[in-house]
């Protein structure tokens, strides 16, 4: 007789490792985007939440299309990295489609890099129910993109692949200025050669975009970009502007608002926004002053010092848009999944309060937000839970990132697993 032959049966690629827990995670994932889409299609009693779509990335597209020049010929308020997304052809039924369509890519990514990663772990679960959280607010947003480049970016540092992590860095850049702190608060984390080959990668992705924009005379409106965006008011979503909620609230103030650029911000508060620019800086700076203390040998690693980051940019901020969950949230996951020595009620407690802040950022945009504007007691009600919730996730996450030991190599990660059996 013939010995027996061992046969290995193979899955494909993006599916990872088969398992049953596998299977669930692929489902739930495409069933909360199916219902993503049918929201988004206008079928259900949701609101419409598509405004940046149809206000502002298509208009930049059709004037694009008919000959004007971006950042010469109209003001564009984001980085270069808008412009590939002004080249989306079509209508705007044809545009919104195919901006949604690359949402769903980069979402995607996400959730198969979270899998991959830590298989099972909660961070992935997270990520998979944050539609149903935070609504289909994700997938109209450039904010996915941005969440999508840094999972990509922090992934490929831990895996050594520094021309991916710098590219990926240079994508976040592009898109929100903020991203280059990545870099810099990490430059003790990273060994050297690393530290400089992310950052050589990262200046040229950044210059394949920039230089052309400067080419045909944008350098103008590049400045104007950075002008505004420094020059932002104190959006009433943010956690500084709630005292002024309570005063309006009370009467003690009248005619609180005024519409702004891209948001709607408190009036009169043009001191404590001019204040809040400092405290953001100060913030960023005593990021990086922890992580260099840390050393290159720390206890803490990049994805550590990636929710530090993102707790003190948020927290001392003068937008807190509702879309900024998603890129806190995916640098949430990725923290949770990590082994590390914190325990189930640590990691319990992190993804609690990022779920609880997604959820009441959702009652208030799109929820109550016509009530809140109006300042009826039930918007006012929603904007005390989304300021406690927030400031507990800042809480919780500067704790969690205070508190961290790497587990070593030889010891057993500690039982991490939240997700359904």
């Amino acid at each position: 007789m013939t010995p027996s032959a061992t046969y290995r049966v193979t899955v494909p690629s993006w599916l990872g490792r088969a398992s049953s827990d596998e299977r669930v995670a692929v489902w739930a994932w495409l069933l909360s985007r199916l219902l993503g889409l049918l929201v988004l299609s206008g079928s259900t009693f949701y609101p419409l939440v598509d405004s940046d779509v149809v206000n502002r990335y298509y208009p930049w597209a059709k004037l694009l299309q008919a000959g004007l020049l971006p950042w010469r010929d109209y003001a564009v308020e984001y980085p270069p990295g808008a412009l590939p997304f002004m080249t989306l052809p079509g209508r705007f039924g044809e545009f919104e489609f195919q901006f949604v369509l690359l949402a769903f890519v980069a979402d995607a990514f996400i959730a198969r890099t979270l899998w991959r990663a830590r298989p099972g772990a909660a961070g992935a679960w997270l990520w998979i129910v944050l539609p149903i959280l935070l609504g289909p607010l994700e997938w109209v947003r450039l904010d996915i993109f941005v969440a999508a480049a840094m999972v990509g970016y922090i992934r490929a540092i831990e895996l050594r692949r520094w021309r991916a992590a710098g590219l990926c860095l240079a994508a976040a850049t592009l898109l929100k200025l903020w991203p280059l702190a990545l870099l810099v608060v990490m430059w003790r984390l990273l060994d050297r050669s690393g530290r400089w080959r992310i950052a050589t990668w990262a200046l040229f992705g950044t210059a394949a975009l920039t230089v052309p924009v400067l080419a045909w005379g944008g350098a103008g409106g590049l400045r104007d970009m950075l002008r505004f965006q420094g020059g932002r008011g104190l959006e009433f979503e943010s956690v500084w502007a709630f005292p002024y909620e309570v005063a309006h609230r009370f009467r003690l103030s009248s005619q609180w608002l005024q519409q702004g650029y891209g948001s709607i911000d408190v009036r009169a508060a043009h001191l404590v926004a001019y204040c809040i620019g400092f405290v953001l800086p100060a913030a960023l700076l005593a990021v990086w002053f922890i992580c260099w203390r840390s050393g290159p040998h720390a206890r803490i690693t990049v994805r550590g010092a990636a929710l530090l980051l993102i707790a003190a940019l948020l927290v001392s901020e003068r937008v807190l848009s509702a879309q900024y969950v998603v890129w806190a949230v995916a640098v949430v996951a990725l923290v949770a999944g990590e082994a590390s020595t914190h325990s189930v009620k640590e990691r319990t407690w992190l993804l609690g309060a990022a779920a609880a802040w997604a959820a009441s950022s959702q009652l208030v945009y799109p929820g109550l937000f016509v009530s809140l504007l109006s300042g009826g007691i039930a918007g006012f009600l929603a904007a005390c839970v989304h300021v406690v919730c927030f400031l507990a996730w800042v809480v919780v996450a500067v704790r969690y990132a205070l508190r961290y030991r790497r587990v070593p190599p030889h010891a057993p990660a500690p039982a991490t697993a939240l997700a359904p059996a």
